[in-house]
């Protein structure tokens, strides 16, 4: 896992490594499922990014079923390929319930970059 922000506001994703989330917030409603949907966007158009777990309440810190008003400490791991292309992208990072709604959506400015 690595520190990624350089004060640049981007998040520099270095190729071959994982890296880790860690988002905190209050659920806003009761949820019995949570499904990580991620996407990268470039130039406008979003790509689907594979996820090793796309289940938010396996090994992500979060348990389910989730009750309203609940902290949740979403830490959830991204691992960038090696294969993948040096390119600036928006990482689009959803976490949606049981009832298809966003319980999470972030967009974060990136780039990946060669490894260190």
């Amino acid at each position: 896992n690595s520190t990624v922000c350089d004060g640049s506001g981007i998040a520099k994703l270095p190729k071959g490594e994982n890296l880790q989330l860690d988002v905190q917030l209050i659920s806003g409603e009761d949820s019995k499922t949570l499904i990580a949907n991620v996407h990268g966007i470039i130039g406008g158009i979003p790509v689907p990014f594979p996820l090793k777990n796309k289940d938010g309440c396996k090994g992500e810190g979060i348990n389910c079923p989730m009750k309203k008003g609940t902290k949740l400490d979403y830490k959830p791991v991204i691992g960038v390929a090696a294969s993948y292309p040096k390119v600036k992208v928006v990482v689009k990072w959803e976490l949606v319930d049981d009832q298809g709604k966003d319980t999470i959506c972030i967009l974060i400015p990136a780039e990946i970059v060669s490894q260190k």
